[in-house]
């Protein structure tokens, strides 16, 4: 907590410095959209459902302060980055030995199909960059930020997520299905729960061109790319695979049913001490406009 204190300290210190060291000042604002995923390594079972790439799209909008001295560009700010990942769970069947209420034993089956792993994250991040203004207009910044997760929120199933269950009797040929008194009928499984993200600290690499450039305005277009450099999973453990969880079910009580569902990646013990990092990459279009120059610096643009 004191070293995320002393950087945000650090960071509004190097704003400072910077403005009043400027010879050429400028507020910049952007606006920035592109591919964002989860970069991870999970072992795979064959006794445990595949899970896919954990990705999908991101954006974002900032404000910043900007300083150019000939050819030189340093830039700090603030920006909010909204990431929506979504990964596809291979279908999977869960067995579980179970009694009825007549107290005869029998095979629980439980096959979810159409399984969903979605995850939706803001973040603020604090951007330190610097780079160099390059011949025919072209530029680029490199640099870190520094982000401050602030919402979470995992999401599991979606409206064609079917959990389908039937028994299966040793003194019985056929197995019991679409018995709704036995509990035996598909449920369409959706769950929704928050869940926080440790914070991020991603090199940052910026190139592109100026599209127009006049005194008091300049317009740029840049691609980009933000790597995540610290794990961001809490190692937040709720579970295996699935979770018993009648309570979301459209039947019957909490204390009779069991009705599983799938667990999220993030917050079953797969993950468990696993590293978790972020990658954002697309396009950045930024607009400056001129706050004033103590002294003509004769910049060449």
């Amino acid at each position: 907590m004191q070293m995320k204190k002393n950087l945000i300290v650090i960071y509004f210190i190097t704003i400072s410095a910077v403005t009043l060291a400027q010879t050429n000042g400028w507020f910049s604002a952007w606006g920035e959209a592109g591919y964002s995923r989860l970069n991870y390594k999970i072992e795979q079972n064959n006794n445990l459902p595949k899970v896919s790439d954990i990705q999908g799209f991101g954006a974002g909008l900032g404000l910043g302060y900007e300083f150019h001295y000939k050819k030189f560009i340093a830039t700090v700010g603030i920006e909010g980055n909204y990431w929506n990942l979504n990964s596809r769970v291979d279908n999977f069947q869960l067995r579980a030995d179970m009694i009825d209420t007549e107290g005869i034993p029998y095979t629980g089956v439980f096959d979810l199909t159409n399984n969903t792993d979605r995850y939706q994250a803001i973040y603020v991040n604090f951007p330190l960059m610097a780079g160099f203004q390059l011949p025919k207009n072209w530029y680029f910044l490199i640099g870190a930020k520094y982000g401050l997760n602030i919402f979470g929120k995992s999401i599991t199933g979606d409206k064609n997520t079917t959990v389908n269950s039937y028994g299966i009797y040793e003194q019985y040929i056929e197995p019991f299905t679409n018995m709704e008194n036995h509990d035996f009928l598909p449920l369409n499984r959706i769950f929704k729960t928050d869940i926080s993200f440790k914070n991020n600290l991603a090199a940052s690499l910026e190139i592109g061109k100026y599209l127009l450039i006049n005194n008091d305005f300049k317009i740029r277009v840049a691609a980009f790319i933000d790597y995540g450099l610290l794990n961001i999973h809490k190692n937040r453990v709720d579970g295996g695979i699935y979770i018993n969880d009648p309570v979301n079910s459209d039947i019957g009580s909490a204390n009779s049913l069991f009705e599983p569902r799938y667990n999220a990646l993030l917050l079953s013990d797969r993950a468990k001490n696993q590293n978790f990092t972020p990658m954002f990459i697309g396009l950045k279009f930024t607009f400056l406009f001129k706050l004033h120059q103590l002294n003509d610096c004769k910049c060449e643009w």
